[in-house]
């Protein structure tokens, strides 16, 4: 297998993702709406409440509203979204193997990318901790 291939099935991989990243795109604008609808109404209460001359019950209802607490609520939402965005959005492929030394591993993730022992090297014994990380190229 040759490293043309490789890409082509880490680009296909990623593709498939693209669909939720839209969806959660979607999600955002339409949390940014609410956000801009909340700040309008929180605006329009401290209009009405300035404006009103009796001290009425419906006065009373509207100074308890508190539209703030609803879009500080939403702008972790917002934040929450954009992090879920970046992870369905990567520029590469994480793929995590866990085992016992000596077990395959290493093997494991060459035959799944294609790559040889030069990239992927096999231990020859001992435990050892490896972080490796390919990048698409631009």
């Amino acid at each position: 297998m040759t490293k043309a291939p490789i890409t082509q099935q880490i680009d296909s991989i990623l593709q498939k993702r693209q669909p939720t990243v839209a969806k959660i795109t979607q999600s955002q604008q339409s949390v940014q709406s609410l956000l801009d609808s909340f700040a309008e109404m929180e605006t329009l209460k401290e209009i009405f409440v300035k404006n009103q001359t009796d001290a009425g019950e419906n006065s009373e209802i509207w100074k308890s509203l508190n539209f703030s607490y609803i879009s500080k609520k939403l702008v972790t939402a917002q934040a929450d979204l954009e992090r879920l965005k970046e992870r369905f959005n990567p520029k590469t492929l994480r793929i995590g193997v866990a085992g016992q030394a000596r077990q395959g591993k290493s093997q494991l993730l060459q035959s799944l990318t294609g790559l040889t022992a030069q990239e992927i090297p096999t231990s020859s014994g001992g435990v050892h901790n490896r972080r490796t990380q390919f990048n698409l190229p631009s």
